[in-house]
């Protein structure tokens, strides 16, 4: 509900200076807070099956799948859960000796640092590994962690003298990321989405930008994080351009990352 509130607060200037239509406005946040239970109803279903699973599981390679999972599913959830079970994970793949899943726990760490507001204990931990040594969708998720640390980094910094230098490592890392997708990863929603962010960095209002953030929205389910990550890629694109309408239309969209 928290969110809902402030996208109200964010709304009312717009809306005080006939920026946007209020009616239509409204009735879209009326409808993401009814929404919201629903959702907050399915994720609470899916966290327990989870739990259930990773209790009931016969191996430790099967527990480790699913300690897994529970980080994945609470990591934009709650954040204070989602660091026990990259705790839990760590430690049960270093006691069984797992290498896959010891480096699978690592990143997760790290990207749950950059979070936190970590970001130099999570950069010493992608040192520390070797991508070289990682399956290919593993090794996308290195990346992509590597990114986004530079992400947080650089808007924790914006208004220092370092945010260039942490936007430049983010664009390094962009590429590399996209460079490393194979052809038919090429056409999947998640390429579609770090291709519009990778162009935002160097052309914020270029029209390829909302074309591939769009391709990403338009194609994933309303309870797919990657949906709301797109939501939110349009929103701020339309905000550039001073399109207010579409800029909050599209930002109502990004509360439903709170859900999944």
């Amino acid at each position: 509900m928290k969110q809902y509130i402030l996208l109200l607060f964010i709304m009312i200037p717009l809306l005080s200076y006939g920026k946007t239509n209020e009616e239509k406005l409204l009735e879209r946040v009326d409808h993401a807070i009814e929404m919201d239970s629903h959702y907050q109803q399915q994720k609470e279903k899916e966290l327990k099956r989870l739990r259930r699973l990773a209790g009931d599981a016969i191996t430790d390679e099967e527990r480790l799948c699913y300690l897994d999972s529970l980080y994945r599913a609470y990591s934009n959830y709650r954040y204070d859960s989602s660091c026990a079970y990259v705790s839990k994970g760590l430690q049960l793949a270093e006691a069984t000796h797992n290498t896959f899943y010891i480096t699978c726990f690592k990143i997760h760490r790290a990207s749950a640092l950059s979070v936190g507001g970590f970001y130099a204990k999570a950069e010493n931990i992608l040192k520390t590994l070797d991508p070289k040594q990682m399956p290919y969708e593993q090794k996308l998720y290195y990346y992509f962690t590597y990114a986004w640390l530079f992400n947080y980094w650089e808007s924790y910094a914006a208004k220092s003298e370092f945010a260039n230098d942490f936007k430049t490592k983010k664009k390094y890392y962009m590429r590399i990321l996209l460079d490393n997708f194979n052809e038919k990863g090429k056409k999947s929603t998640y390429y579609q989405y770090l291709k519009g962010e990778y162009i935002f960095l160097s052309s914020p209002t270029h029209k390829s930008v909302l074309d591939h953030y769009l391709n990403a929205f338009k194609k994933t389910a309303k309870n797919d994080r990657l949906h709301s990550m797109s939501a939110y890629g349009i929103a701020r694109y339309y905000k550039d351009l001073e399109r207010y309408d579409l800029y909050l239309k599209y930002l109502v969209e990004v509360n439903y990352i709170y859900q999944y």
